[in-house]
């Protein structure tokens, strides 16, 4: 797939169209997508291809596409696989500039066959120009041109409103539930389009022609893998950058899904941690399921509106106000008690049994005195402790206070959201005004949760990423270590080469030197000092402890020695065919803090670093967070703070607080490294990063590291 702008009109937006495989039956796939264009109203020609035929559902038939009278700009092939590339080739001879495939049996299907039927499809476009959409989709639908390049009945059953969601989906399915879940709320989209098996135009060149067009309001996405052949990542920096919301679900989040994923798109699935966190500094929400991807693209359309992290919530229920303070501090919002003169502007509005402290509960009483509902939440949309208000009522009051939400919603730029219980009749009014409406509670207040959380973020990332200066000189330094092992056939470095290269760009190490020797290691320990640390040394050796590789707290020559050969023995057992190349004699570190921090060269976003909880027991805690990069100090600070454990670092029971200034310097460096090394090494961990509390600049330590080269 190629990278470059191309115009995809004739996919997308076509003048005139032909199907290719025409049927007489508008139930059958040659027939459907006349049948839609007779249907919708269709403005260009429109005419079949099939030598049984003179007519199909009242449109001219061909026996060829080479009899046809005219160039079609589009063609729509309804043929088996095997028949597939001889009708785009007719396209190519006849002219016609792109053609949609509906035809499985290609890459999908994980066979030799179907991978070279879909390769010589891919040929063709490379060699010809020709745009294909496909193979292995139900088609292209822009609703404003009245194109429905598709077989989808949903259609039929559900027809489009023109408006401005845009549904890009690498699933056939998943197009057509996102559009049922839209329809049924009456949102409006311009195009729903099927990316297929992307063998010529992927998921994000799609994004990009849909995003340029100034109707397109919001774009909902569904992915199940990219392999960042079609410049993802710079299409999210773009839309960005012009502010268009756009909301992504992508499945593969367990291994099942990833599989299942792969043998559905017959792309990797990636790793779904670190597209999460990708999303964020790209800009984009995120969905976890279908139904989700539908309700933020509907709430989307608000985000002119601002959002923030501070909850106003406003409630003729007690049990409700309870229940919505869950779901919002639980989503990692805040429901912040006012201040007592925001409570004083209050009171004079609402009756006397009303709570005002945030949640502000006006009970049911609103029914017998609705004068005051107004300026109440007047008063909540003005108040600078509030980002966001949410009002929660049944559909019967909702409805009555209509008029006062509008005038309210009105005089005020922040996101007024309402949820209701029952069937409200006046969501059109409410909608018109800018005030989204949710009729289940806890999906509401979800999805005004994620519309927070971006807005924030987006506000944090939107200079991401930042210029990198290259430091040749720092990088030829290394390049003895890394050419060397490169020429002994070698695809990682041992332990003492990957320390040589964190210090090189200044991350602490501790004391160590390399013994091939007992007598070496002992005297190295004298100089070093006790207490010390023996590993094996050994690039085949990641997990050292797993082979009895490491020996802790020796405190003399007599342990050293000893330690020397028990490492020797067990290793040599357990690995025989291992390049073991001595022991590296460490100074041991004092105790404290374990973090891991990695980084690694991800194959769709590049360079991610990762810090999670760290030393023996990292994979069973899992507690992670990870950036894109390459990251600032400061933005280093911002994602230490995400981890579950980060109050061991902050001085958790009254521990002294670690030097959380030099962890940040310590994964800035690492940053920096693993930018200027990308095309050298595919993965530096640190396990473990030792921080210790209450220690000066300068107290955290690389202690152990693994390097794989690229």
């Amino acid at each position: 797939m190629s990278t470059e702008r191309r115009n995809l009109d004739g996919l997308v937006k076509p003048r005139s169209l032909v199907v290719i495989g025409a049927s007489n039956d508008a139930t059958r796939i040659g027939g459907r997508p006349l049948y839609l264009a007779r249907e919708f109203g269709f403005e260009g020609n429109v005419c079949g291809v099939n030598p049984k035929y003179a007519e199909v559902l009242g449109f001219p038939c061909y026996p060829a596409l080479a009899s046809v009278p005219y160039t079609p700009e589009l063609a729509i092939v309804a043929l088996a696989a095997k028949d597939v590339l001889g009708a785009l080739s007719s396209c190519v001879d006849k002219g016609v500039k792109a053609a949609v495939v509906f035809a499985g049996g290609f890459a999908e299907t994980g066979t030799v066959e179907g991978r070279r039927l879909q390769e010589d499809i891919a040929e063709l476009c490379r060699k010809t120009g020709l745009l294909v959409a496909g193979p292995n989709g139900i088609g292209l639908i822009n609703v404003a041109n009245k194109s429905y390049a598709t077989f989808m009945s949903a259609v039929l059953d559900a027809r489009p409103v023109l408006g401005g969601v845009a549904v890009v989906a690498q699933s056939g399915g998943a197009c057509i539930a996102v559009h049922n879940s839209l329809h049924a709320r009456s949102v409006g989209e311009n195009y729903i389009l099927n990316t297929g098996n992307e063998a010529c135009v992927g998921f994000s060149e799609y994004v990009g022609y849909v995003a340029a067009d100034p109707s397109t309001k919001v774009v909902a996405g569904y992915i199940e893998g990219l392999d960042g052949s079609d410049g993802f990542v710079e299409k999210m920096i773009e839309l960005r950058e012009r502010n268009l919301p756009t909301v992504l679900y992508k499945v593969g989040e367990t291994p099942a899904g990833a599989e299942a994923a792969a043998s559905h798109t017959a792309r990797m699935a990636g790793s779904h941690g670190v597209f999460k966190a990708a999303l964020r500094q790209l800009g984009a929400m995120r969905a976890d399921d279908m139904e989700q991807l539908a309700e933020l693209a509907y709430l989307a359309q608000f985000s002119h509106r601002t959002a923030g992290l501070k909850v106003g919530i406003l409630t003729t229920s007690g049990a409700f106000a309870a229940i919505l303070t869950d779901k919002f501090v639980g989503a990692g919002l805040s429901v912040p008690r006012l201040s007592d003169a925001a409570q004083a502007a209050l009171r004079p509005h609402l009756p006397a049994i009303a709570t005002v402290v945030n949640p502000v509960d006006i009970t049911a009483n609103v029914v017998n005195s609705p004068d005051g509902f107004e300026d109440a939440l007047a008063t909540m949309l003005r108040t600078d402790e509030l980002d966001v208000v949410v009002f929660f009522s049944t559909a019967n009051l909702i409805d009555g206070l209509t008029p006062q939400m509008v005038r309210a919603a009105g005089a005020s730029s922040k996101l007024l959201c309402v949820l209701v219980t029952g069937q409200t009749r006046r969501v059109g009014d409410l909608e018109a005004a800018g005030i989204p409406v949710f009729r289940d509670t806890g999906r509401g207040a979800s999805a005004v949760a994620s519309m927070a959380h971006w807005n924030v973020q987006k506000e944090t990332w939107k200079h991401w990423p930042r210029p990198v200066s290259p430091q040749p000189a720092r990088r030829m330094s290394v390049a003895g270590v890394l050419d060397q092992a490169r020429a002994g056939g070698r695809t990682s470095l041992d332990e003492k080469e990957g320390k040589e290269i964190l210090a090189r760009y200044g991350i602490p190490v501790p004391a160590e030197a390399a013994a091939t020797h007992p007598d070496e290691a002992e005297q190295l320990a004298e100089d070093i000092g006790y207490p010390v640390v023996l590993k094996v040394l050994s690039p085949d050796i990641v997990h050292k402890s797993d082979v009895g590789g490491v020996k802790l707290s020796l405190a003399n020559r007599a342990e050293v020695r000893q330690a020397y050969a028990q490492i020797m023995a067990s290793v040599s057992a357990r690995l025989p065919s291992a390049d073991i190349q001595g022991v590296l004699v460490q100074q041991q570190a004092a105790r404290g803090v374990e973090l891991l921090v990695s980084c690694t060269v991800d194959p769709l976003f590049g360079p991610v670093l990762t810090v999670a909880a760290g030393g023996l027991q990292a994979e069973l805690i899992a507690d992670v967070a990870q950036r894109l990069l390459p990251i600032s100090k400061e933005e280093a600070g911002e994602l230490l703070a995400e981890l579950k454990s980060y109050p061991l670092l902050t001085g958790y029971r009254g521990a002294p607080a670690a030097n959380l200034d030099a962890v940040a310097e310590l994964l800035a460096s690492m940053s920096e490294m693993a930018v200027e090394l990308k095309d050298d090494i595919s993965e530096i961990e640190v396990n473990p990063v030792i921080v210790q509390p209450g220690a000066a600049m300068g107290g955290v330590l690389a202690v152990d590291c693994v390097v794989r080269l690229s």
